[in-house]
């Protein structure tokens, strides 16, 4: 088993059969990778840091039992296939092309289809009563071996069309740093572009479940 990264919430490793395994993280880990982020955003005090340490941590935590009860009902290939450890947050997963390498290693056309491929999965995730809060396309979202755009980090969905619909209207997605950071100009507009046309009120009421 190889390390190969980690993030707020989990350390990841890799094995030989291509899959990997994410043990979560202790939950001081999270709670101070957490804050120090929130403190080096011009303005935030040092209570405010600690309370949205403390709720980030928490709400983590509780989205991903949700999601793990929520999973039996659901195709597991949309997240590649995790397997989850008994009584535990820790699982496997199918080893997937993360999409921002899979955008640096194909052209305009793949690129856009695997854009493509990621708004219809917003919608298909809609269509569960599930919202995924993160706008994050480039790194919690790849493409698996038979081509199709997959989830890979589910712990940060809400799961109310009302909580939804408040996220739609911020347009989040414009504010990510990945977003702002994107050097790809075309294909950063066609994104843009895709999602001023998606993310509406219209549309997830369209697709969310009465």
């Amino acid at each position: 088993m190889k390390y190969i990264g980690e993030g707020y919430y989990y350390r990841v490793y890799e094995f030989d059969n291509g899959r990997v395994f994410k043990k979560l993280q202790p939950h001081w880990f999270s709670f101070r990778k957490i804050y120090s982020l929130a403190r080096k955003r011009s303005g935030t005090s040092v209570i405010k840091s600690l309370f949205i340490a403390y709720k980030s941590t928490i709400e983590e935590r509780e989205n991903l039992s949700a999601m793990k009860n929520r999973l039996s009902s659901m195709p597991l290939s949309l997240f590649a296939n995790p397997s989850f450890v008994k009584n535990s947050l820790d699982y496997t997963q199918e080893k997937v092309v993360i999409m921002e390498d899979f955008f640096l290693k194909n052209n305009l056309d793949q690129n856009k289809k695997a854009i493509d491929g990621y708004i219809e999965f917003q919608k298909k995730l809609w269509s569960y009563g599930i919202y995924d809060t993160t706008d994050k396309l480039q790194t919690n979202y790849g493409v698996n071996k038979q081509g199709d755009v997959v989830c890979v980090d589910f712990g940060e969905f809400v799961f109310t069309k009302e909580k939804a619909l408040e996220r739609i209207k911020k347009q989040k997605w414009l504010n990510r740093q990945s977003y702002k950071n994107w050097q790809d100009l075309e294909l950063k507009n066609y994104y843009t572009e895709c999602m001023a046309k998606t993310m509406t009120e219209e549309n997830l009421s369209k697709y969310w479940p009465t």
